[in-house]
């Protein structure tokens, strides 16, 4: 009687392991106090926002016809934005996107990604050299120069809390094998010395995802075969990370999409943008209540930027 319990007590917590180890969780890490706290909490593979319907629009100013990247800073409660070929960084109000100040931090160059981080601004070139600010003081402290290259075609920026480094979109090169185009890679850089890790953090076929995520869908052939159509030139154009869940937000302006990954890299969301919503979206961030804030380039008009809420469940 004892043997029979011991082996049904044996098979249960066996049944229980097998179910947590099923579970699809990631590690969020939240910076309190300066400190990073790794919580665990389940993954959500649903998008949280509804994309095409932004709670807030605001036209940005003419300086910001070409914003080419966009961070939150945390210490300054400001948005942070680039204008290609311009060395400035122009401070938004995230409450109705106008410019409130301005960094002027270099001749005019390709730039194309910012981020922000412990009250240090990370931009990048297209090349993939990396300029660093001290936000405060307003003074360039540190540049990078690493191994990335035009070829690569760096287009996105983000700090990411769970590996402590800065995320690298590059549009361009992959630096796979056999450098498939339709592969994107994702590098990570250390934040102390700038060195960028050889072997890619992330990489994706978006377009192989997307159809993957289709397969089943009743939408009619067609359909498909049009929205799919998206793909064939797929790059990456601006990168984030949700504070809630730590999941990997990419923006693609070609193929007007917003992806969601895990840090495994599997694809678990991929929205279709409104083409007539977004003409050309290039900047994305959320800011310390988890908003999502998606910038347009004034492809036909004024610059845009788009505020959105998080969606509640019921």
């Amino acid at each position: 009687m004892i043997r029979n319990v011991l082996i049904f007590g044996s098979v249960l917590l066996l049944l229980i392991s097998c179910g947590e180890s099923k579970r699809n969780e990631v590690l969020v890490a939240k910076e309190i106090r300066g400190e990073t706290k790794v919580e665990t909490i389940e993954n959500k593979s649903s998008m949280p926002f509804d994309v095409n319907s932004p709670i807030e629009t605001f036209e940005l100013s003419n300086d910001l016809t070409e914003i080419s990247g966009l961070t939150y800073s945390m210490q300054s409660n400001r948005l942070l934005a680039i204008n290609d070929e311009q060395g400035i960084v122009y401070a938004l109000d995230p409450n109705s996107g106008a410019v409130v100040d301005e960094i002027q931090f270099g001749k005019a160059d390709d730039y194309e990604g910012i981020a922000s981080h412990n009250g240090y601004i990370y931009i990048t070139e297209s090349n993939g050299n990396i300029k660093v600010l001290k936000e405060k003081s307003k003074a360039k402290v540190l540049e990078f120069n690493d191994r990335l290259s035009g070829d690569n075609d760096v287009e996105g920026l983000c700090y990411d809390p769970f590996t402590q480094t800065i995320l690298i979109a590059a549009k361009g090169d992959s630096e796979t094998e056999g450098n498939t185009k339709y592969v994107k890679s994702i590098f990570t850089m250390n934040i102390d010395n700038g060195a960028i890790r050889k072997q890619a953090y992330i990489q994706v076929n978006m377009k192989e995802s997307y159809q993957s995520m289709t397969l089943g869908d009743n939408d009619g052939i067609i359909n498909k075969m049009a929205t799919s159509s998206r793909f064939k030139k797929y790059g990456p154009s601006g990168i984030a990370i949700d504070p809630e869940t730590n999941l990997i937000y990419l923006l693609s302006s070609n193929s007007k999409s917003l992806a969601v990954l895990d840090h495994n890299g599997t694809v678990l969301s991929i929205e279709l943008l409104d083409k007539n919503l977004h003409a050309q979206p290039e900047g994305i961030t959320f800011d310390k209540n988890g908003n999502l804030f998606i910038s347009n380039e004034g492809k036909k008009g004024r610059p845009m930027l788009y505020k959105y809420s998080r969606l509640t469940s019921n």
